[in-house]
């Protein structure tokens, strides 16, 4: 393909990921004002809005400054940070870079093209934020550029899988022992069982609650006074808080729960909800926790579940695992370790978004503690990953024994 061609696509590549992100809080926008204010507002405002949403949605902090312009809000509480990240902008940002990265794989001219899809996606952020700017909200424009960048080049590097090719530098690196090479894929498949079946737990929880606070739901949609055009921004809004809502239950299970502001605490441990403003999403969060402490240790046997699932693989693939051989036992533990560092990182990472100012006073820390969470789920996944590698390998062995 003519270098001018592969520029022009790239660039429009470009745009659909920056605009398709951009132009569904900016339809919303215009249906909100549309149905709340009688289009009193300038398309421009209306577009800034839309900005700021996306860049909050990638982990992009908002400074507030209302000053006079609130009667409600009022000398230093005028003034606050926006930070906790509605951040399904960033996943689908992420999926769309894969989705490029995928088209890349294998062709001649991928670091070509990966290359000018970084410089255009940074540039068009860049432009993107600029223009988000407005005497009431500030973003930084810099690391905001960055942020915006970091999970549409994760998705990329994904799709694009460099290190597959023949030419790449892992190709003309010595290859990684058998039995290493098998620790560290079954580490990864241990990490990656028990974070999604935590995913699946946490989505079926929090479907759950929503049904179970149905009405209270319905009565905070009614005191909002909204119309059926606010509503369905309203609920818009609150999809793209949905991971969030799901990386707080997951939280929730793992035990040190979320925070709802200050002196407000949800956990298995303690529930102390407290007032919380009227959105729809929050009338699902019980006032008092009936389920009980057990939840606490499903990380555990989800990871015990999976190694005991993965224990055969140890044998078949890095062909060790003696539980007489000491350095058969260390490689075991080697697993353990892996996953339960892999997880961790996940969970500090995602954790990092569902975290932050939610508006001044009380919200000014709303959310995780990524690393406490992650620290607790590291801790399960080792315990549940070491005894399910053990008690799988001396269960086939005995099932084998009992077949001779």
């Amino acid at each position: 393909m003519p270098r001018g061609l592969v520029v022009l696509f790239t660039l429009l590549e470009a745009l659909f990921v920056v605009g398709l992100g951009i132009f569904l809080p900016f339809i919303f926008g215009v249906v909100g004002w549309a149905s709340l204010t009688g289009v009193n507002s300038t398309p421009v405002a209306i577009w800034q809005l839309a900005v700021q949403a996306w860049a909050l949605g990638h982990g992009v902090p908002l400074h507030v400054s209302l000053g006079d312009s609130s009667s409600v809000l009022v000398n230093d509480m005028a003034t606050f940070d926006l930070t906790l990240a509605p951040f399904a902008f960033a996943l689908v940002t992420a999926l769309l870079g894969r989705r490029a990265g995928r088209r890349l794989a294998g062709s001649d001219d991928a670091t070509l093209v990966v290359g000018l899809l970084v410089f255009f996606m940074g540039s068009l952020a860049l432009l993107a934020l600029l223009s988000g700017q407005s005497s009431l909200v500030q973003l930084d424009v810099a690391s905001g550029t960055v942020r915006v960048l970091a999970p549409f080049v994760v998705g990329l590097v994904i799709g694009w899988r460099p290190w597959e090719d023949d030419r790449s530098l892992r190709a003309r690196i010595p290859g990684i022992p058998i039995a290493w090479r098998a620790v560290i894929d079954i580490a990864q498949r241990i990490a990656g069982a028990t974070l999604a079946g935590l995913v699946v737990i946490a989505s079926f929880g929090l479907l759950a609650l929503l049904c179970v606070g149905f009405s209270t739901e319905i009565a905070l949609y009614e005191s909002l006074h909204t119309g059926i055009l606010g509503g369905l921004v309203i609920t818009f809004a609150q999809i793209a808080f949905i991971p969030v809502a799901l990386v707080w239950t997951i939280s929730w299970v793992a035990g040190p729960g979320f925070s709802l502001g200050t002196g407000a605490i949800v956990s298995p441990f303690v529930t102390t909800v407290g007032a919380v403003p009227a959105i729809p999403l929050l009338g699902a969060i019980a006032e008092t926790n009936t389920i009980g402490e057990w939840v606490t240790a499903i990380p555990a046997i989800l990871a015990f579940i999976a190694a005991a699932r993965f224990a055969a693989d140890l044998r078949s693939r890095g062909q060790f695992f003696n539980p007489g051989n000491i350095a058969d036992l260390g490689r075991v533990a080697a697993t353990a370790a892996l996953a339960a560092v892999a997880i961790g990182l996940a969970t500090v990472l995602v954790g990092s978004y569902a975290t932050g100012s939610a508006g001044p006073g009380r919200f000014a820390q709303v959310g995780i503690d990524p690393i406490a969470v992650g620290l607790v789920l590291a801790g399960g996944v080792f315990a549940g990953s070491l005894a399910g590698l053990l008690l799988g390998k001396l269960v086939r062995d005995s099932k084998a024994m009992r077949g001779a």
